[in-house]
């Protein structure tokens, strides 16, 4: 009897921690499950919503598109843009058509009503910049968005964008775009506070375009080129060369001031994915 008992002790003790961590093991499962259908269920609750939204989106965004009337202006390293890089040169005279551009970065708000989903790292801030897009992904919400609104929305051209950041026929010697003043126009990585902000807390510029400077880096819809090729002056976009690559403008909330500048050009691999990069849309008159 002694003995049953010793051994009954010996396996009780075991059984009882191995069926505590059973418990806890499946308790921990059922938790995963729950907040995980809480999440889908919120996921579905705000893409339901942003359909809900989607017309009076696009209704603001037809409104807050900006025209832009054409002009000869002068493209690259000019007299106040210092620190140029090579592929700021030579400075050049372009012609650029009149277009419409918008006044703000496109929106996790509207990405979200076109799409479906949100892509970017900064959530739940319908009026920040959509980031951790790629210049491929911008041409899907693009053919989405042309067939809901029956516009022709697209990327802004190399000299279109620069023409714009500079102010169009309004143009103004800055070294930003806006201002001499960067914290007056940009979000950078000084006053970022390491992440994106909503649009249009900043100064505008002379056309009324908020964070052209920073905040996110632009898509354009330009192949990259080191050097400005050939003598093409008509504003635009380039097409050949290293297209497997396209071109960014403007800088971002992690940029130091130098990529801020109105002039400043760079790139990027068209599928890559950043959290500091989103695009703007250009539309026709």
């Amino acid at each position: 009897m002694i003995f049953w008992r010793i051994k009954s002790s010996e396996y009780y003790m075991p059984t009882l921690e191995l069926l505590s961590v059973a418990r806890g093991k499946v308790e921990k499962a059922e938790r995963r499950q729950t907040e995980e259908a809480t999440r889908q269920a919120e996921a579905q609750e705000r893409t339901t919503r942003l359909k809900e939204l989607l017309p009076s989106l696009l209704e603001n965004l037809k409104q807050q598109m900006v025209t832009v009337q054409g002009g000869t202006f002068t493209m690259g390293c000019t007299e106040e843009q210092s620190s140029c890089d090579d592929d700021e040169k030579p400075v050049r005279q372009v012609q650029v058509n009149s277009f419409r551009i918008s006044k703000y970065q496109v929106t996790q708000d509207l990405w979200g009503a076109v799409m479906g989903k949100n892509p970017s790292r900064f959530r739940n801030c319908p009026r920040c910049p959509v980031e951790n897009v790629g210049w491929d992904d911008t041409k899907t919400f693009l053919e989405k968005l042309n067939a809901l609104t029956g516009e022709h929305y697209r990327l802004p051209t190399d000299a279109e964008w620069e023409y714009a950041a500079r102010g169009g026929q309004k143009s103004q010697a800055f070294l930003y775009v806006g201002s001499d003043d960067l914290d007056s126009v940009a979000w950078y990585d000084k006053n970022s506070g390491n992440r994106v902000h909503r649009v249009g807390q900043k100064q505008p510029n002379g056309l009324g375009l908020y964070d052209m400077s920073g905040n996110v880096w632009e898509w354009i819809e330009d192949c990259w080129n080191k050097k400005y090729p050939g003598p093409q002056t008509d504003g635009s976009a380039w097409k050949s060369r290293d297209c497997a690559r396209h071109m960014l403008r403007g800088g971002a909330w992690t940029s130091y001031p130098r990529y801020l500048r109105s002039s400043n050009r760079y790139w990027n691999l068209s599928a890559f994915l950043r959290d500091d990069v989103g695009f703007r849309l250009v539309g026709t008159p």
